[in-house]
């Protein structure tokens, strides 16, 4: 009998994980059993064993699930350590950060000092240094976007020497080499990339080509007040449907992300980036009101927006325009917290997840 078949007939299971996920709705109580045809990984192990009626019977023995460890490259302000542990509650056992912006360092060990580990530039991992960090279970990142986006009309795209874009390739070669490390071991690996909307066809064509999968495109107005469209591409499981639940979603009121006596002048924001006009409307109205005037939102109010604590960036005498900076470049955590969800439940947890989910 082949696994597709027999899995409409499994009795009782407990979840087990595997690199390239298929996932299955279980009859009867309605979980989700998760499997690689032909291979196991555990967060239990297992034995079966076929009845003469044909049923395949699973015994589950659980293991402790394992705290995550996590390789987060172009990490900028620490977009995902906020995402894993504030957000989807898990207890993390390493987080190796690659980023090189000075102000964005200032913030990561202002904030994480002794919980992160610094790496540097993503080109200076080789092999052998991967190999050294030891199990990965999840690698992230998002290279920059400003030589790539059709905003730019100056853009160097991918190839041309000297450009941003070309560090989307070093995304891949670190991918390709852990996967292959996490396939040697035994161990599964989940890796997830972001990257702007606004790409030329053919960019986009390669990145999926190299990534080996296409992207869904999500905005972050389906959960904050804010447009912000961007591509994702990974292995988690359900990312596909978990996109199609967020594009039909409605966000909280801009209102509900303002400090008291301040009125919402706007029900949407813009894209904001890391140029400072960047949050005023197509009419340059202002999207706040403040005593009858017209005025700009706040930065606590920016971290706000993208799911940061109140004053996050407020480290090493940090500019209110560098702090804006610094937010303009970093993930929609409510946002990604989403995408990434299908995985809490692999990994050991640490807090309640924010209300975020």
């Amino acid at each position: 009998m082949k696994w597709h078949q027999a899995s409409e007939r499994l009795i009782e299971c407990g979840p087990l994980v595997s690199s390239t996920c298929v996932s299955v709705p279980l009859v009867g109580n309605g979980n989700t059993f998760v499997f690689k045809v032909g291979t196991q990984f555990s967060t239990g192990n297992f034995s079966c064993k076929c009845s003469d009626r044909g049923n395949i019977c699973f015994q589950v023995h659980p293991v402790p699930l394992r705290t995550i460890r996590v390789l987060s490259l172009f990490d900028g302000i620490g977009s995902a350590y906020q995402i894993l542990q504030n957000s989807l509650g898990l207890k993390i056992g390493t987080y190796f950060s690659c980023e090189i912006d000075s102000d964005a360092i200032q913030v990561l060990k202002h904030t994480y000092h002794g919980r992160i580990v610094l790496l540097g530039c993503v080109k200076k991992l080789n092999a052998p240094l991967l190999h050294a960090l030891g199990r990965v279970d999840l690698l992230l990142g998002g290279s920059p976007c400003n030589n790539l986006s059709r905003v730019n009309p100056r853009r160097l795209g991918l190839h041309e020497p000297g450009s941003s874009g070309g560090l989307f390739f070093e995304y891949v070669r670190i991918r390709d080499i852990l996967s292959d490390l996490a396939m040697r071991r035994g161990d599964p690996f989940f890796w997830f990339y972001e990257q702007t909307a606004h790409l030329d066809a053919g960019v986009c064509d390669t990145m999926s080509r190299c990534l080996g999968s296409g992207p869904v495109r999500c905005c972050s107005s389906s959960v904050v007040p804010m447009r912000r469209i961007r591509n994702f591409w990974s292995n988690v499981p359900r990312l596909s449907e978990t996109a199609g639940e967020l594009a039909g979603g409605r966000a909280t009121r801009l209102q509900d992300f303002l400090m008291p006596f301040r009125q919402a002048n706007v029900r949407c924001l813009p894209t904001l980036t890391t140029n400072s006009s960047s949050e005023q409307g197509r009419g340059r109205e202002l999207p706040v009101l403040e005593d009858g005037s017209q005025c700009s939102l706040s930065v606590t109010e920016w971290e706000q927006l993208f799911g940061f604590p109140p004053h996050y960036t407020d480290c090493a005498n940090l500019s209110v325009s560098r702090r804006r900076r610094l937010l303009g470049r970093a993930w929609c955590i409510p946002l990604v917290s989403k995408l990434l969800h299908p995985i809490a439940e692999m990994f050991e947890k640490d807090l309640p997840c924010h209300n975020f989910l």
